[in-house]
C-alpha cells in the first residue's frame, strides 16, 4: 500500500521529528513523501518497537549457562551464536538493512558484510549483525551513506542490463 502525499509523522511525536532521535532518517523528500535516492513514493508501515530488544544483563547470564551446560543443549552453536549475535547488537538501532533486498535492487551481487562493517566504521558509524537474518546489518549511518557504499561496491563488480529509469538506474546515477 502507499501512502499519499499529505502524510508526515505527528506533532505528537517529537522525539521521532527532532536531530537527537535514535531513528535513522529516512532519505525522503518532506514535501513529496518521495525517497531521495531512487524517486520512488515511500511506503510508510507501521507500528514498530524502537526500544531495546534483549536485556543485556540477562544475555550475558544465558551465554553463561549454555556454555556450562554445552552437553544438554544438543544445538549448542547455534544458541551460543544467536545469544551472542543479539547480545553484540545495537540495541539503540530498531531497524536493519538486508544486504540482499539492496543488492537485489541494484540488480548485483550481495556484497560481503565484512566489507560493509569495514566501509561504515571506517567512515565511523556504528555497525553490528541482527539477530533476525544472518545477511543483516544495522548501523546508525544515514540511507545516503548506505547506498553510496552499495554505488562503490558496483564500481568494483560492474552490472549490466539496468534498465533505461529504473529503480537500480535512478540510485546508480546518483553521486557518492
Amino acid at each position: 500500500t502507499s501512502t499519499s502525499s499529505s502524510t508526515s509523522l505527528p506533532s505528537s511525536l517529537p522525539s521521532l521529528q527532532s536531530s537527537e532521535s535514535l531513528l535513522p532518517t529516512a532519505d525522503m523528500n518532506d514535501n513529496t513523501n518521495k525517497c531521495l535516492q531512487c524517486s520512488d513514493e515511500f511506503h510508510i508501515g507501521g507500528p514498530i518497537w524502537n526500544g531495546p530488544l534483549f536485556e543485556t544483563k540477562y544475555l550475558k547470564s544465558a551465554i553463561s549457562v549454555v556454555n556450562k551446560n554445552r552437553l544438554y543443549f544438543p544445538q549448542y552453536r547455534k544458541v551460543l551464536g544467536l545469544l551472542t549475535v543479539s547480545r553484540e547488537e545495537l540495541i539503540d538501532v530498531p531497524l536493519y538493512y538486508s544486504l540482499p533486498s539492496l543488492a537485489a535492487k541494484l540488480r548485483c551481487q550481495n556484497p560481503p558484510a565484512m566489507l560493509i562493517k569495514h566501509c561504515l566504521i571506517h567512515a565511523g558509524y556504528r555497525y553490528s549483525q541482527t539477530h533476525c537474518l544472518s545477511d543483516s546489518i544495522k548501523t546508525n549511518a544515514p540511507p545516503q551513506v548506505i547506498w553510496d557504499i552499495m554505488r562503490e561496491w558496483i564500481r568494483y563488480i560492474p552490472v549490466s542490463n539496468i534498465k533505461r529509469d529504473s529503480v537500480a538506474s535512478r540510485i546508480l546515477s546518483q553521486p557518492s
